[in-house]
């Protein structure tokens, strides 16, 4: 890959449009759009069930149904054994949380041989993560050359977004996976100290792997557990992010055309790469929506853990959406 080429690297929480966002880079002729690197499932990916892989199979309502997610990783299967050359589990979830200083060799290699793909192919490498929110730091340090972005959505609609996948559509993934998260790294002294603001522990939530047990969970752990676990992580993970990125998204706020100009010339600037977001719809939900998860009471706790998250350093943008979600819900 030439000295100018900068990788791109998107990262997005569950339920952020980022998906979406990424497609719309994925569908230049010039980028290699490679779907979340960090995903279990290609520990066990194989190029038979790759064609399966795609937005019409999921139940998630992403764009681009018919494209398989994973696509672009075919050059590094194997026709012998499954997973995706040099990744490894313990990429997805395990190292979560990461310093930037940290020494993690294996996952370094890992997306070096991704951009060593993208390069062999003379594309720009645009990444879309939903496991990186937690280690951007970490990214920056190995990774100087890449644009950063981070891909975030108000968090009563997106908590509202995955709510409503779990009940309608039978998929539970994106409401527990931030949950799993936590309850891992629980022990994290910034994820302990955002869990005990928001009075959740990780005895409150259920997490069985089996698919039918984890619907009964969901079922039965109630609304405002459900979301203040969401929040908690909602929280650290944006609080952590925004500091160590060059470019944020607010994609709530894409459908005004205003906004959505100047994020577009901040893209073209930082990337060189110009996409088209005249599709964007509106992601905010009705302020009725809040009233069956307790978003006024939660909120109001969230604000007290930013304020021991940030100390005396400024953290406006997280602190204003925090307001404007317990003003809606009030």
């Amino acid at each position: 890959m030439s000295a100018e080429v900068r990788p791109v690297f998107l990262h997005t929480g569950w339920r952020t449009a980022g998906t979406w966002l990424w497609s719309a880079f994925r569908s230049k002729e010039d980028v290699l759009g490679l779907y979340e690197p960090l995903n279990q499932s290609l520990a066990t990916l194989t190029l038979r069930t790759l064609p399966t892989m795609r937005p019409a199979a999921s139940k998630s309502r992403h764009p681009d149904e018919q494209r398989p997610y994973f696509e672009e990783f075919a050059p590094l299967l194997s026709s012998h054994r499954p997973g995706v050359a040099g990744y490894r589990p313990d990429f997805a979830y395990e190292s979560f949380f990461m310093k930037a200083d940290d020494e993690f060799p294996e996952l370094r290699e890992y997306i070096e041989s991704l951009l060593r793909l993208a390069a062999s192919s003379g594309k720009v490498p645009v990444f879309k993560f939903c496991r990186t929110l937690g280690r951007i730091a970490w990214l920056r340090r190995n990774f100087p050359n890449a644009s950063h972005i981070f891909v975030m959505r108000e968090p009563g609609s997106q908590w509202l977004s995955a709510w409503r996948l779990s009940r309608e559509d039978d998929n539970p993934h994106h409401l527990l996976t931030p949950i799993r998260i936590l309850t891992l790294h629980h022990k994290h002294p910034l994820v302990a100290l955002v869990m005990g603001a928001l009075r959740i522990a990780p005895s409150d939530f259920v997490l069985p792997t089996k698919h039918a047990a984890v619907r009964k969970a969901v079922r039965t752990t109630p609304a405002p557990i459900l979301y203040r676990g969401f929040l908690a992580f909602w929280l650290l993970t944006a609080f952590l992010a925004l500091p160590e990125c060059d470019l944020t998204i607010e994609t709530e706020r894409l459908n005004s055309d205003d906004y959505r100009f100047t994020v577009l010339q901040s893209i073209k600037s930082l990337t060189g790469i110009s996409i088209d977001l005249t599709d964007a719809q509106s992601l905010r939900g009705p302020a009725s929506a809040n009233d069956f998860f307790g978003a006024q009471s939660a909120n109001a706790d969230a604000l007290q853990a930013l304020a021991q998250l940030a100390g005396d350093s400024p953290a406006p943008l997280l602190r204003e959406k925090l307001t404007e979600q317990i003003r809606i819900a009030s």
